[in-house]
């Protein structure tokens, strides 16, 4: 493994005392008749969804399961509004999906919370779906998703995405937050997408990638990502008014923050989506680069720490009105220690690059080092017409560059290297990148 594993150790609060005789607690609500208690010895004859499904369906709201294993062999069906399901403990109340075909958790209403739970649906489904809903919260679970689905799904449904987040036609404040979510999907293992005023946070994500998609007024903010096949966070435009911030991406195999359009050919490269935020990232041993960005306006990448991509720390391109600063990237083009995993010219791989179709942009305050291993750019503007009216100030470029900025600056370019940069370049040895 080209970067070492990042040494994480979460801490996660659990205010709540039971006591079995009498009169429990469940954090600070008295259990009264109001609540139904589950435990694996009463319900042992019986699915667990069974169980459930049907005292939903007799008007009970809010349960209480005691730690034990629970089988199911179907889903447990939310479909009624103001519903509480919270388990003893994350680690021992033990949901186990036998059924392949099935979800373990499917919410279809409003005002629903589910926490506290081991939710385990290796077996094939979703261990947690939910659609057209509001007011939903998953929290402190811990998460086993199937190697071919989801772990969680939560989206509104409809005929065309694009008109529903330009007409702000989205589920509103869902959170999902302080989770252990383990997956081996490929795929968009936690599913986020057309959310308003949508919260996923404080999650630790093992093996799958976070979908952030078609969104406004929502964030995605510091949780922890481990090898992911593919990206650490894939966010897909249009969306307006969105935050990744204090993220910790670590050995994505595909960029760790990816900006793209949800589908091309609905969308022209024209498009800008508005005001979004990639601030306060760490993100180390990304196998392709740190962030790639397009088809933004008015957005930053401010403050985020990214150590040794195998290509570019950040790029960008289709967008205008970008701020980039204050980042710290080093060792840009890692590749030439690591070896590739995805294919890319590496001719013109910098610390910060921008490609196509960019204007207007600030590139300012940036620290961009190489010690590791050379880099033919610190900081590049592809030298096309498209790319105007950028300016290149007050950057730090240190170490193993063969060249420290390049970009145009006259017409009909017209973009400003300041002189206020600070280069300081080191000889390459020639058994640098062995």
């Amino acid at each position: 493994m080209k970067i070492g594993k990042l040494k994480l150790q979460m801490v996660f609060c659990l205010a709540f005392i039971m006591i079995i005789a009498g009169s429990a607690k469940l954090k600070a609500q008295q259990i009264d008749s109001t609540w139904t208690v589950i435990n694996s010895t009463n319900y042992s004859g019986t699915s667990l969804n069974n169980a459930l499904n049907a005292l939903i369906a007799q008007g009970k709201t809010k349960f209480y399961i005691s730690d034990g294993v629970y089988n199911l062999d179907g889903n447990i069906v939310i479909n009624q509004p103001n519903i509480i399901i919270q388990g003893q403990s994350k680690d021992n109340t033990k949901l186990v999906q036998t059924n392949a075909s099935r979800n373990t958790i499917e919410i279809s209403s409003d005002n629903v919370q589910v926490s506290n739970l081991n939710i385990n649906n290796q077996a094939g489904g979703i261990s947690v779906s939910c659609h057209n809903s509001n007011n939903v919260s998953v929290e402190n679970c811990a998460i086993y998703g199937a190697k071919n689905n989801h772990a969680i799904v939560f989206v509104k449904d409809g005929t065309d995405d694009i008109a529903d987040v330009e007409n702000n036609n989205l589920n509103l404040n869902n959170i999902v937050e302080k989770n252990q979510i383990y997956s081996n999907y490929a795929g968009d293992g936690v599913f986020f997408s057309k959310q308003g005023y949508g919260t996923l946070d404080n999650n630790v994500i093992i093996g799958t990638r976070v979908a952030f998609y078609l969104s406004r007024n929502s964030e995605v903010s510091y949780n922890v990502i481990e090898n992911s096949p593919t990206n650490g966070i894939r966010y897909a435009v249009p969306a307006y008014d969105n935050k990744i911030v204090g993220n910790t991406i670590e050995n994505s195999n595909y960029s760790g923050i990816s900006v793209a359009r949800e589908n091309t050919a609905a969308t022209p490269t024209n498009y800008r989506a508005n005001n979004l935020k990639i601030d306060n990232n760490t993100i180390i041993g990304a196998r392709y680069f740190g962030i790639e960005a397009s088809n933004l306006k008015g957005s930053e990448m401010v403050g985020n720490n990214i150590d040794s991509p195998d290509y570019n720390g950040i790029y960008a391109l289709y967008s205008d009105a970008l701020t980039i600063s204050q980042n710290h990237i080093s060792n840009s083009n890692y590749n030439l220690k690591g070896g590739k995993l995805n294919s890319w010219d590496t001719t013109y791989d910098s610390g910060i690059m921008i490609d196509y179709m960019v204007t207007n942009s600030n590139i300012d305050s940036n620290t961009i080092i190489n010690l590791t291993n050379s880099c033919p750019f610190g900081v590049r503007i592809q030298p096309d017409p498209s790319n105007t009216y950028n300016n290149i100030t007050n950057n730090t470029i240190s170490g193993y560059f063969d060249n420290a900025i390049s970009s145009k600056v006259e017409s009909p370019f017209y973009n400003v290297i300041g002189t206020d940069n600070t280069i300081s370049l080191i000889p390459q040895p020639t058994s640098l990148n062995k």
